[in-house]
């Protein structure tokens, strides 16, 4: 005997093999084991019996209930066996079972339209007892409810209630969610579990203005080692890159943002680039990138608003002919109200719609200032005049601080809408070519089909290879200019080198994909900033008293539990 404890030695060596031996000689365990679940749900029927089950009979009879999709029934026997059963208010196994069913029942077939503080009473029973593993109910659930949150509930501020999602997000642990993704209901690729906790925390802590944590967060997702899916890449940067700004680490910003355009050429990043632009009192740049911005915006949500103010911009100039083109289309616009389209770029993706899914937020209506001054040259112009005219403005103040190149068709890829050419040597020097990837797509205007020879000039840029993980070199703004001599167009041993002849990226996607394809998650060099430490907030006081004001369900067809437990 322990002269300490009083307790023999031995019976606590092996305390794992006490509770199976417990088990074992549980009747519902037996039952259980030979899988005669009907026979375990007409015992846990006879209310005599109640106060003598065990936990691990507990376990065996909603685990049999839940297995025949009996989660309306597991939750009202709870209920009812509550007071004269002690056991069920301890945290045993038992409750996983238990925790499937409100989560099945109750949370995954929540109505946005219902009792929301009954649903959080739901989770916080949830996630008191159960602990994080995948035979648990605890991610599934945190993720639906965070996912409804940001699809239905909103404060009495009528904003997002960000500090509560923060809150459920941080009684996760990252590190144990799954990083393999998975297909969505229209075969796209869904983010895993890890990457949509690491993109729903950036987005919390950036809309809590905890944008010192946010970049922490940003750096310590990049380092984690799993590949992410779409562009979500950049979208974490553009977080981070918009923390930065708001720290007025612009150089910083810049330097992130740059990345980000390595994925995605959108709206939001040339805005951003223009706003740090304006800062700085560099006019020429921002105006670069304001007409990269109009150029990328198409219908997007925020256009409206940001030509409004880009107009004020250009009047503080001088550059009163672009201003005034501007607030005419903003005008015609807004009398014709055109059925809004989402373009490209903001269209979400299947598998992005289950991590920033929100409602829709109607954008107010342009008002004319009253300083606006519109010439009558330009109010007889019709809609589509007066975008024909600032695109070309738009165009001509990009084409200011271009470098062109030139360069022969050296390789057409088999579909016959992408190749690689090889850039001419301008110096004269004789040094080793350089050869970039390009597509039809990026031509300025019509061309003729793709062939080996032709002569084209263009712009160079750099773009992710989304196969290989790496970023090349790739021409866009192409223009067709001749076809080189055949000598030229068959330059020997001068092909381009065999590492870049045949990219994956550009031989398995269409003509179609050609830019998603090339345009994948940027490249992130390794930060070495200190992973973020985080207090995970203690959930919300709850008690049992949460199941208890579940009212019960009809029955209907759902997912049966596996034996263990654990969710299919």
């Amino acid at each position: 005997m322990d002269e300490q404890s009083g307790m023999n030695p031995q019976s606590t060596q092996n305390p794992q093999t006490t509770k199976e031996k417990k088990r074992q000689d549980t009747d519902l365990s037996r039952l259980y084991s030979q899988k005669r679940y009907d026979e375990i749900i007409e015992a846990g029927k006879d209310e005599a019996k109640w106060p003598q089950f065990l936990a691990e009979d507990w376990f065996c009879i909603f685990s049999a209930m839940n297995i025949r999709t009996m989660s309306p029934e597991v939750m009202e026997l709870y209920k009812r066996a509550l007071p004269t059963c002690p056991v069920l208010r301890t945290r045993s196994s038992f409750n996983i079972p238990l925790c499937w069913a409100i989560y099945r029942e109750k949370i995954r077939k929540f109505d946005i339209k219902g009792d929301w503080s009954l649903l959080f009473r739901q989770l916080d029973f949830i996630l008191e007892r159960c602990y994080q593993k995948d035979s648990t109910p605890r991610a599934q659930a945190t993720f639906t409810v965070v996912r409804l949150m940001l699809t239905g509930h909103r404060t009495s501020e009528g904003q997002i209630d960000w500090p509560r999602i923060d809150r459920y997000l941080s009684v996760l642990n990252p590190a144990l969610l799954s990083t393999e993704p998975f297909q969505g209901r229209k075969g796209h690729l869904m983010p895993s579990h890890r990457e949509t906790w690491y993109l729903r925390k950036i987005r919390a802590l950036h809309e809590m203005k905890d944008y010192t944590h946010c970049i922490g967060f940003v750096d310590a997702s990049l380092r984690a080692g799993f590949t992410y899916t779409g562009d979500n890449v950049g979208r974490m940067l553009l977080a981070k890159a918009q923390s930065l700004m708001a720290l007025n680490r612009l150089d910083e910003a810049e330097e992130t943002l740059q990345k980000v355009l390595e994925s995605m050429k959108r709206f939001p990043v040339y805005e951003l680039l223009y706003r740090l632009e304006r800062s700085r009192g560099n006019q020429s740049k921002a105006l670069e990138y304001a007409s990269l911005c109009e150029l990328t915006a198409g219908q997007h949500s925020g256009r409206c608003a940001f030509m409004a103010e880009h107009a004020a911009y250009l009047q503080s100039l001088g550059e009163t002919e672009e201003a005034a083109l501007i607030w005419h289309e903003l005008t015609l616009r807004q009398e014709e109200k055109p059925e809004e389209v989402p373009d490209k770029a903001d269209a979400e993706d299947d598998a992005q719609a289950d991590v920033d899914t929100e409602m829709p937020v109607p954008e107010a209506p342009f008002q004319l200032p009253a300083d606006a001054v519109i010439p009558e040259d330009v109010q007889s112009l019709s809609l589509e005049e007066t975008h024909t005219r600032l695109q070309a403005l738009w165009r001509a103040r990009r084409a200011q601080n271009t470098t062109w190149h030139t360069g022969v068709v050296v390789r057409v890829l088999p579909e016959g809408h992408s190749g690689f050419l090889r850039e001419d040597d301008a110096s004269g020097d004789g040094a080793e070519p350089s050869f970039f990837y390009f597509a039809d797509r990026d031509f300025d205007g019509p061309h003729p089909s793709l062939e080996t020879g032709m002569r084209l000039r263009f712009a160079a840029t750099r773009r992710m290879d989304r196969a290989k993980n790496v970023v090349k070199p790739v021409a866009i703004r192409l223009t067709f200019l001749e076809y080189a001599p055949a000598a030229e167009a068959a330059p020997g041993d001068q092909a381009a080198p065999a590492e870049q002849s045949a990219p994956e990226v550009a031989t398995d996607e269409t003509a179609e994909a050609v830019e998603e394809a090339a345009s994948a998650e940027a490249e992130v060099e390794p930060v070495a900033v200190e992973e973020p430490k985080e207090a995970v907030p203690a959930v919300e006081e709850t008690s049992v008293e949460a199941a208890q004001t579940v009212e019960a369900a009809p029955a209907e067809e759902g997912v049966a539990a596996p034996e263990d437990g654990s969710e299919e």
